[in-house]
């Protein structure tokens, strides 16, 4: 189904020299991204999560409407963080509300993503592609924004083992109607191409074992 979040009030927040953001209703957007497996940050205990992405039919270059800042600055990049890309935000426990938490993963859409997750994150409790964003500075320190999101499967849970070093989720492929409206939902299994990629992504081989969340169609 698609989403829409009227006045959703947000704050900028000065952390470490950088300009962050984050919202109150509805869900945050943009609290803290997880690495990616090529990137440095993992920690230890972090297992992998694999996937890939599909949206039926692609968005298409401009149909999604983000205008992050005012004046054309964007300092937090916003609009590189949803264009093409999902947000799924995880949790250390289960939610029946869509709700974020504060460590959420960005992958790219049709591309395989690998993002380094805390073991116990195991739980996605919202995930959106945002389709709508508008943001208007209204002071010093806040903003009013309103976005459309179209959701995808959430709550759900993924299986992480004790001896997981890497985990996948199944490759998503997500059909939407003309109201950005879910209409099907299928997780396919393409392990040798997940492995293939978590190779290409690391640099070597990592063990990898499909946990496809249970309540996705197969």
């Amino acid at each position: 189904m698609s989403a829409r979040c009227p006045g959703r009030r947000v704050a900028l927040v000065a952390f470490g020299g950088a300009m962050l953001l984050g919202s109150a209703g509805c869900g945050s957007l943009i609290p803290i991204r997880l690495p990616e497996a090529s990137e440095a940050g993992a920690r230890s205990g972090d297992v992998l999560i694999v996937g890939k992405i599909d949206i039926i039919p692609p968005i298409a270059p401009g149909e999604q409407k983000i205008r992050a800042g005012s004046f054309g600055l964007d300092p937090a990049d916003i609009k590189g963080k949803l264009q093409q890309r999902a947000l799924l935000y995880l949790s250390d426990a289960p939610s029946t509300q869509r709700e974020g938490s504060g460590d959420y993963i960005n992958p790219r859409l049709g591309d395989w993503f690998a993002y380094w997750v805390p073991r116990g994150k195991r739980h996605i409790t919202e995930a959106v592609v945002v389709m709508d964003f508008q943001t208007v500075i209204t002071g010093r320190r806040q903003a009013h924004t309103q976005s459309s999101e179209l959701l995808l499967p959430a709550p759900v849970s993924i299986d992480i083992q004790a001896q997981d070093s890497a985990v996948y989720v199944g490759s998503w492929r997500v059909w939407r109607d003309e109201f950005n409206s879910v209409t099907r939902i299928q997780a396919n299994q393409e392990l040798r191409e997940a492995q293939a990629a978590v190779k290409r992504l690391v640099g070597r081989d990592v063990p990898i074992r499909t946990a496809i969340p249970k309540g996705l169609a197969r």
